[in-house]
C-alpha cells in the first residue's frame, strides 16, 4: 500500500531455472540448411541422417493450427543433420535440416 492505495508489482525469481534450449536459426542464404517456414510442431519426419535427397524431396512435416505444411529440400546433397525430432515446437526460421 502506497499513499492508502494498493500498488501492484512485479518482482523477476532469478531461481527459476528454464529448461527450454534455444535453437538454431538457419542461414537463408545457405540452399544446405533448411528453415522452418512457419511456427508449429514437427508431426513426421521423413528423412534420417546419410540420406541423399534431391531438391523437391519431402524431408518433414510441421503441424500448426491443425494445418500440415511439408517442408521440402531446397538443393540436392546428403543429410548431415537433423536438428529436431518428432514432437519438438519450433519457430519461423529455425534449423531443421542441414545438408552437405
Amino acid at each position: 500500500m502506497v499513499n492508502g492505495r494498493a500498488r501492484d508489482i512485479s518482482i523477476l525469481d532469478k531461481s527459476v531455472q528454464t529448461t527450454a534450449k534455444p535453437r538454431e536459426v538457419a542461414d537463408s542464404g545457405n540452399d544446405k540448411q533448411v528453415g522452418a517456414p512457419i511456427p508449429g510442431m514437427v508431426c513426421a519426419i521423413a528423412t534420417s541422417v546419410g540420406n541423399k535427397v534431391k531438391k523437391g524431396d519431402k524431408l518433414l512435416t510441421i503441424e500448426a493450427m491443425k494445418m500440415q505444411t511439408t517442408v521440402y529440400a531446397k538443393a540436392d546433397g546428403t543429410v548431415d543433420r537433423v536438428a529436431v525430432s518428432v514432437g519438438d515446437s519450433v519457430d519461423s526460421k529455425d534449423l531443421l535440416v542441414a545438408l552437405r
